[in-house]
């Protein structure tokens, strides 16, 4: 997934969630976009870890004319997933970290929950779902839909953390 700059930072709910439209993408191609600022303590190396689903194939209802809700078509949904804990520290214990199989389970059900008109919105509620409901300190959702013939796909990208801060020495 590729990363661009934002162009304004938002506040919402606790989350610290930056989103910020990419000039360089396609028309039919809105981008929201998070850049995590990694925190610096004393004596620590910064690293980032991140899970990486990609092109999962789920079914939904989705479109905004109600004849493309009709029937379900099928997207693909890319996750980038960055653990509450760096991998060094998951001691290769599986519930020390988010269990991709689980997650990508409940994106399936969840796409499959209710018709939605936008892919925004189910990007929306993917990533609060990954942030909620898994050890995840942020995700970002990319969705491609297979639904104008003179492209190749359409899509969106969400993106979103939760605040986590590290008690003072």
């Amino acid at each position: 997934m590729r990363r661009k700059q934002p162009d304004e930072e938002t506040i919402r709910d606790g989350n610290q969630c930056q989103h910020g439209r990419d000039a360089h993408a396609p028309l039919a191609f809105a981008t929201h976009t998070l850049f995590l600022q990694p925190r610096i303590y004393e004596d620590q190396a910064v690293t980032m870890s991140e899970i990486i689903i990609d092109s999962l194939r789920v079914k939904t209802w989705i479109g905004v004319p109600d004849a493309e809700r009709i029937e379900a078509q099928e997207i693909e949904i890319d996750l980038c997933i960055r653990p509450a804990r760096n991998f060094a520290e998951m001691e290769d214990d599986i519930t020390l970290t988010v269990d991709y199989a689980a997650v990508c389970q409940r994106v399936s059900e969840l796409a499959a929950e209710r018709p939605r008109r936008l892919i925004e919105s189910l990007a929306r509620e993917i990533g609060e779902v990954v942030l909620s409901e898994f050890e995840a300190a942020s995700v970002e959702v990319e969705i491609r839909k297979f639904i104008l013939p003179e492209t190749r796909h359409v899509g969106v990208r969400w993106s979103c953390s939760k605040e986590i801060s590290k008690p003072a020495k």
